[in-house]
C-alpha cells in the first residue's frame, strides 16, 4: 500500500530539461502526521532579476558532489541539470515506468537504483512524491538532504479517502532534512478547496520545520530565468547541510 497510491495525469510533456510549459499531474498517497527536525527557517526571494534578495549564507559549497534527478511525470525537470551542474555529477531517471498507481512500485524502485552512497535526491513535482515514498519506505536514507522542486501538494480536487501528497510528508521520518523550493504562483499550492494558507506557506503549515524558499512571480515550472535564484537557494541548504 506504500507504494500503491500515488496518481499523475496530464503533465505537460517538454523537450528537455528547459521545456517551458507548465507540467500537471495528480498525485495521492496515504499517511499520518509525523514531526519534521530539525527547525528550519523560511527564506523568500525576489523572482525579479534587479532585487535578488541575498541568501543568509555564504558558506562554501564543496565541489564534485553527486545528484540524482527525479523528473515530473512527463519526465522533464524544469531545467535542475543545469542548476546542479556547478556543483557536481547530475544523473537523472531517464523516463519513469509510467504514472498509474500500479507504476509507483517500478518507479521508486527506479530511482534506487540509481543511487550513490553520498548522492543528494533532487525532485522535480512528480519525482518529489516517489522522493518522499522511498525515504518512507526507508528511513536511513532520510539522514541526507533531500531537495523538493515543485512539491505538488494539493490535487486539483479534495482527496477523497486520505490526505492526498501531503499525507506522505507527515509520515516520513523525524531525520528527514528537507529543502522546498516553489514558486509563489504554483497552483498546486493553491487550490480553492485546500486549508489556508495558499502558497508557499502551505508547505511550512505542513512541515512546520522543513526549509521553504519562495521565488515570486514563478509557477509551478521554475523556468529558466528563475535558475540562478534556484542555483543560489540550493547552494545555501548544500552548505549548511555540510556543516552539520
Amino acid at each position: 500500500e506504500t507504494f500503491k497510491n500515488i496518481v499523475a495525469a496530464e503533465e505537460g510533456r517538454g523537450d528537455g530539461p528547459h521545456d517551458e510549459h507548465d507540467e500537471h499531474e495528480e498525485t495521492s498517497l496515504a499517511g499520518k502526521e509525523v514531526a519534521m527536525a530539525p527547525p528550519k527557517e523560511v527564506i523568500d526571494l525576489t523572482g525579479d532579476d534587479d532585487e535578488c534578495a541575498p541568501l543568509p549564507s555564504r558558506k562554501r559549497v564543496k565541489r564534485g558532489m553527486s545528484f540524482v534527478v527525479a523528473p515530473g511525470s512527463g519526465n522533464g525537470t524544469g531545467g535542475l541539470e543545469e542548476v546542479l551542474r556547478p556543483f557536481g555529477t547530475v544523473v537523472a531517471v531517464d523516463s519513469w515506468a509510467g504514472t498509474a498507481p500500479s507504476d509507483t512500485e517500478a518507479n521508486v524502485a527506479l530511482l534506487r537504483s540509481l543511487i550513490t552512497a553520498d548522492a543528494v535526491l533532487v525532485g522535480y513535482s512528480y519525482g518529489c512524491c516517489v522522493i518522499a515514498l522511498l525515504l518512507r519506505h526507508e528511513p536511513k536514507l532520510a539522514h541526507r538532504l533531500s531537495i523538493f522542486c515543485s512539491y505538488p501538494l494539493y490535487e486539483p480536487r479534495p482527496p477523497r479517502d486520505w490526505g492526498g501528497p501531503a499525507s506522505v510528508l507527515r509520515e516520513l521520518p523525524t531525520t528527514a532534512r528537507l529543502l522546498f523550493l516553489s514558486g509563489d504562483r504554483d497552483e498546486w499550492l493553491a487550490r480553492p478547496w485546500q486549508p489556508r494558507p495558499h502558497g508557499p506557506d502551505a508547505l511550512h503549515a505542513v512541515l512546520p520545520r522543513a526549509t521553504v524558499v519562495t521565488i515570486r512571480g514563478a509557477g509551478h515550472l521554475l523556468k529558466r530565468h528563475h535558475h540562478d535564484l534556484s542555483r543560489r537557494a540550493i547552494a545555501d541548504a548544500l552548505a549548511k547541510d555540510a556543516a552539520l
